[in-house]
C-alpha cells in the first residue's frame, strides 16, 4: 500500500495500533492516536476494521474511510463507506489481507497507469503477497495459488533484500518452499508485533540499506527466541489445565486461561493444542483488572466466529474468520464463557472432534514406489497449503529396519527406517508425541507426504510420516 500510494503522488503515513495498548485492529484508541499524529484526509485499513462500523462511523466527520479487510462481517448492509471484503462476495474465495490489499494496489494501477510515470511494476510484490497469503492460512486455491506460486518465484529466482537478510539470520541454504514462509520467514516478522511493536518488521520489509537490513534481521532473531521462551512457558501451563481439567468424553471445545500470560503468544499456544487435541481451543490472558484478552483456533468442520457469536454475553468483542479468532472477556465471566464455548462447539463441530480423520490420496504398494520420478510430478502442483494439500500417501505391511531414535533439539521428532522386505527407507515424524503416538514397532501402517532432503548438498527422497498404526 505504501509503495504504490506513494507512486500516484499520495503523500503516505503508516500508522501500527499496538496489540498490547490499543487491542487488535481499530479502536478508539488507536484511531483517536493516529488522527493526532497525522490528520489525514483518508484513513485506509489494511486487514482490518470490517465490524469496527459504529466507530468508523464516528471518524466520518473528520476524514474519509476506506476499509481493506478478509475477517467475517457481522452485518453485510451497515456499511456507509467503502468496504473491500470477499466476504461480502457468497462463496468467493477468501483472499489473505494481503491479497485483499493487492487488489485494491491493481484496480489503483489499471486507473492510473497511464498518467503516472513512476507507477512500481506490480509484480515486483508478489513475494510480500505469497508470504501473508501462506501466513494468513487461506486456501492456496485460484488466484491465491496462482500468486503465491510467482511469488515463490522470486524468493528463489531474484529475492528481495529482505529475503536474502532473513535467509542468512536464519542459516537457510535450500530451495525456499511453502514451509520454509510459514516457519521460517513469518515467525521472524510476526515476532516483532507479537511481542513489543511492528515496525521492526515493517522497517525490514522496506529498506534498501543492507547494514540496516542486517542490523534489523539481528533485532528480529532476538525478539523470535524471546517469543519462543514465552511461548514454551504458556505452552507447559495450558499443557497441565488441560490434563488436569479436560474429560475426553465430555468436552468438545477446549478452554485454558492463566493471569498475565503474554498477550502476543496465546494465539500460537491455540494453535498448537488445537493440533494435538483436535478440538477447538481458546487460551485467554487474564488481565489485572479482571477481563481477559483471548485468542481461539478451530478445526475444519465448523466456523469458530459462530461458535464466539453464541458466546457473545460473555464477551465485550471478538472477530476473525472460520480458523481463527480472538475475543475480550467481559470481567468475572470465565466459567460462564468455558460452558458456553464447550456448548457451541459441541452444536458448531460436532463430531469433527471425535475422530481426526485423514484423506488419503493414493495407497502405494511397495517403497520402490517412493523415487525421484513421482517427487518430481507432485512439485506440478505446487505450492501446497491450507485448500491445496501435499498429496497424501499410504502404505501397509511396513517392518522397521531400525530402532527409532529421537531427534531435534528437545528430542520432540523421530527418525527411523522402514522395509517392504526388498526395499528400506528413511523417514521421520515430526512433533510425534504432540499426536500421542508411541514408537512403532512390528508391523505398521503408514500415512506419508513425499519431500526432499538437500543436507550438505546431497538430495534424498524422504518421507514424512504423519500417522502410524499397527497393521492387524
Amino acid at each position: 500500500m505504501k509503495k504504490v500510494l506513494s507512486g500516484i503522488g499520495a503523500n503516505v503515513e503508516i500508522f501500527f495500533p499496538n496489540r498490547f495498548s490499543d487491542g487488535y485492529g481499530v479502536s478508539r484508541e488507536a484511531l483517536e492516536r493516529c488522527y493526532n499524529l497525522y490528520k489525514p484526509e483518508l484513513l485506509l485499513t489494511v486487514d482490518c476494521g470490517t465490524n469496527s462500523h459504529d466507530l468508523l462511523e464516528s471518524f466520518l466527520h473528520m476524514a474519509k474511510v476506506i476499509v481493506t479487510d478478509h475477517h467475517e462481517i457481522n452485518d453485510k448492509d451497515s456499511f456507509t463507506y467503502p468496504v473491500i471484503n470477499p466476504c461480502r462476495i457468497n462463496g468467493m474465495t477468501p483472499f489473505a489481507g494481503v491479497g485483499v490489499a493487492f487488489k485494491l494496489c491493481h484496480a489503483l494501477y489499471k486507473k492510473f497507469r497511464k498518467n503516472v510515470r513512476m507507477l512500481p511494476d506490480l509484480r515486483q510484490f508478489f513475494d510480500y503477497i505469497a508470504l501473508g497469503t501462506v501466513a494468513d492460512v487461506v486456501p492456496l486455491v485460484g488466484e491465491n495459488r496462482t500468486m503465491v506460486k510467482y511469488g515463490m518465484k522470486l524468493f528463489n529466482e531474484n529475492p528481495s533484500l529482505w529475503v536474502q537478510t532473513i535467509k542468512k539470520i536464519a542459516g537457510l541454504n535450500k530451495k525456499i518452499g511453502t514451509y520454509e514462509l510459514a516457519f521460517v520467514f513469518a515467525p521472524r516478522l510476526n515476532a516483532s508485533g507479537r511481542m513489543k511493536d511492528a515496525e521492526t518488521a515493517y522497517n525490514l520489509l522496506m529498506t534498501n540499506n543492507e547494514d540496516e537490513a542486517d542490523a534489523l534481521a539481528v533485532e528480529l532473531e532476538h525478539v523470535n527466541n524471546d517469543r519462543k521462551r514465552n511461548e514454551n512457558k504458556i505452552l507447559a501451563l495450558t499443557e497441565k489445565e488441560i490434563c488436569e481439567n479436560m474429560d475426553i468424553t465430555k468436552d468438545f471445545g477446549l478452554v485454558a486461561a492463566g493471569h498475565g500470560w503474554h498477550k502476543g503468544i496465546i494465539g500460537i499456544v491455540a494453535s498448537r493444542m488445537c493440533e494435538k487435541y483436535n478440538r477447538p481451543v481458546a487460551v485467554i490472558s487474564i488481565q489485572d483488572d479482571g477481563t481477559g484478552r483471548g485468542s481461539c483456533r478451530a478445526i475444519e468442520g465448523g466456523d469458530i466466529t459462530a461458535v464466539l457469536n453464541k458466546c457473545a454475553d460473555f464477551l465485550d468483542s471478538f472477530g476473525g474468520h472460520r480458523m481463527a479468532a480472538g475475543f475480550n472477556l467481559k470481567k468475572g465471566c470465565l466459567s460462564n464463557f468455558r460452558e458456553a464455548f464447550n456448548s457451541a462447539v459441541k452444536k458448531e463441530f460436532g463430531n469433527a472432534v471425535v475422530q481426526k480423520t485423514f484423506k488419503v490420496d493414493a495407497w502405494l504398494s511397495k517403497l520402490e514406489d517412493v523415487n525421484e520420478k513421482l517427487f518430481e510430478e507432485i512439485k506440478l502442483m505446487e505450492p501446497f497449503g491450507v485448500g491445496n494439500p501435499s498429496v497424501l500417501f499410504g502404505m501397509k505391511n511396513l517392518e522397521i529396519a531400525e530402532a527409532p531414535v529421537e531427534i531435534g533439539k528437545n528430542k520432540e521428532h523421530l527418525r527411523f527406517k522402514i522395509s517392504d522386505g526388498k526395499n528400506e527407507k528413511s523417514a521421520v515424524s515430526f512433533r510425534y508425541l504432540d499426536k500421542k503416538l508411541p514408537p512403532p514397532s512390528g508391523k505398521i501402517d503408514i500415512l506419508f507426504r513425499i519431500t526432499e532432503n538437500n543436507y550438505m548438498g546431497h538430495k534424498t527422497i524422504e518421507m514424512h510420516v504423519e500417522r502410524w498404526r499397527r497393521s492387524s
